[in-house]
């Protein structure tokens, strides 16, 4: 993400000076949105995966059912 973040700021700079296209901001500005979108996947489905190892080992904390119990009354 810190990657695509530098490259969307080059391509504003270049565009400033000039040099760069707002093709080149708008390509920049989407890989950047894209990088954003697979960090928020990664952290999620690492959640979910840990979750999943946590129930397959018996780790699950009972507060977690007691929630379930009580919004199904």
């Amino acid at each position: 993400m810190e990657i695509a973040q530098r490259a969307y700021d080059i391509a504003e700079i270049r565009y400033e000076e000039g040099t760069g296209s707002q093709l080149e901001i708008r390509n920049a500005d989407q890989e950047l949105r894209n990088a954003r979108l697979n960090r928020v996947q990664s952290i999620h489905s690492y959640l979910v995966t840990k979750y999943e190892l946590d129930q397959l080992l018996g780790r699950t904390d009972p507060k977690y059912f007691a929630q379930f119990k009580k919004d199904e009354n």
